[in-house]
């Protein structure tokens, strides 16, 4: 096959719209030609679509195909349209061509863009902590070079979820036919040989690490240009670092497709960016960023905590404080609640990560229908399960019971990030808790002794870190009432 006909197969896929579904709202904002960076003149732009409605809107950004070689960011503005009418700011960026510009410059143009996007998130009514990237052939690369590769210390051009529609992950692999062998040297600057370490580091498989962003990807048995062995090779490194992750293997199709399989394709990609991105048709109550510091927070023990971290990445941090608070019950000693603030069903999702040392009750946890100290209930998520540890309980002027009806034997909590979400249903009083699998929950119970109340960060007796607060719920408008 020529290379010819190879990058305009390429290309054409990169046109696969996810179908339009329909989505509430007014008239969306429609942006064209931003100029996103200007690498050695070159003027980049990107295409921008905002929900009508205050936001913070979650984001996708969309990369085309098209061999690194050719393509443009218009053939993903159908994409960028469904996506908007399922309430999801869009994006599509122009990034430079192999072999004019090698490798890491595709890469460099993309995460500018997702910079672009972040510094101008407020301005554009953009939540900088909610973007995904999706797109296909390249672009799926891409994309997944966006979640998984490590940018440098200081730098935040990650996104938080990915969907690969069948992009090479293993470049160092000689599985490729000979057009894309050629299309591979034109973009790393050489054959597999000669540019082995471009090739390791624009394998998105060689990148894979705990914490990564969650990956969805899709991809044909009868793919001729890239074989499906490259999705399964991907899939297996992440779930080996125990990354949310799922793999479907289309069989009969090529690289590419549309008709019921477009469709399907096309409801599960925006079913799982809601998951991750956004969570539930909840109204936004609170997104917080700690961009103004703690106003908004009331803490037991307020010298026990602070903000710290660069603009973009801040940070609520509790260390240890001089005088350790004392709750009249046994309960958590610290945390923190949002002031003024009652709701009654909601979904909170939380960023946080531990900072001490491993041991059986290393804990964070989330309070929610807080009535008072010796009243709500708490989420522990703990290295280890056991009648007083991990599990959801409740603190009813009594000291704390755990009321979980299911639980995992506790979480592994490494150095890194993690994802947690806590749902709650006060008509039927069902509590369900994730923790980086967005799918399962790792904690359920069912309670209605409170329906509402303020919900809050904190830990048992041990110290950690929280960013990227998203509550969405019903605000309480009477005691007791759901």
């Amino acid at each position: 096959m020529s290379i010819l006909p190879v990058c305009r197969l390429l290309l054409s896929l990169a046109a696969l719209q996810i179908l339009a579904v329909p989505a509430p709202g007014g008239e969306p904002e429609i942006l064209k030609d931003l100029v996103y960076a200007e690498p050695g003149g070159d003027r980049l732009q990107l295409d921008l679509a905002i929900p009508d409605g205050p936001g913070p809107h979650p984001t996708i950004l969309f990369i085309h195909g098209g061999g690194w070689r050719e393509g443009a960011r218009q053939h993903a503005w159908g994409a960028v349209q469904d996506a908007l009418r399922a309430g999801f700011a869009a994006a599509s960026p122009s990034y430079r061509f192999a072999p004019g510009h090698v490798w890491p410059a595709q890469l460099d143009d993309v995460r500018s863009a997702l910079r672009w996007l972040r510094a101008n998130a407020s301005k554009h009514r953009l939540d900088a902590r909610r973007i995904g990237a999706c797109g296909w052939s390249a672009g799926g690369h891409l994309s997944l070079m966006l979640g998984l590769a490590a940018p440098a210390a200081g730098d935040d051009a990650r996104v938080e979820a990915v969907v690969n529609f069948f992009g090479p992950t293993d470049l160092t692999r000689d599985v490729f036919n000979d057009a894309v062998d050629k299309i591979l040297a034109d973009l790393t600057g050489g054959s597999r040989e000669a540019k082995a370490a471009a090739y390791r580091d624009s394998s998105p498989v060689t990148h894979v690490s705990p914490g990564d962003a969650p990956v969805l990807t899709f991809h044909g048995t009868k793919d001729e240009l890239v074989p499906d062995e490259q999705a399964r090779v991907l899939h297996r490194a992440l779930d080996l670092a125990g990354i949310p992750n799922r793999l479907e293997i289309l069989e009969g199709r090529g690289h590419g497709w549309g008709g019921a399989d477009g469709e399907r394709t096309r409801d599960e990609t925006l079913a799982f960016f809601d998951r991750h991105l956004r969570g539930s048709s909840l109204p936004l109550l609170v997104a917080e960023d700690f961009a103004q510091g703690a106003e908004r927070w009331e803490p037991t023990e307020p010298e026990a905590w602070k903000v710290e971290g660069a603009a973009g990445d801040r940070r609520y941090l509790l260390g240890r404080p001089q005088k350790q608070y004392e709750p009249p019950v046994r309960s958590p000693y610290h945390y923190s609640l949002l002031k003024d603030l009652e709701v009654s069903d909601f979904v909170l999702d939380a960023d946080l990560r531990s900072t001490v040392k491993d041991y059986g009750h290393r804990d964070l946890c989330l309070v929610f229908g807080w009535q008072g100290p010796q009243q709500f209930y708490y989420v522990h998520l703990a290295r280890a399960a056991d009648p007083h540890a991990h599990s959801v309980f409740l603190v009813d002027r009594k000291p704390r019971v755990s009321i979980a009806t299911e639980r995992t034997a506790g979480v592994e909590w490494g150095d890194g990030w993690h994802r947690v979400r806590v749902r709650r249903d006060a008509g039927s009083g069902k509590i369900e808790v994730y923790f980086d699998d967005l799918t399962k929950p790792i904690l359920s119970a069912e309670d209605r002794t409170f329906l509402h109340g303020k919900v809050g960060l904190g830990s048992f007796d041990d110290t950690g870190e929280f960013r990227a607060i998203r509550l969405r719920g019903k605000l309480a408008t009477s005691p007791q009432q759901p």
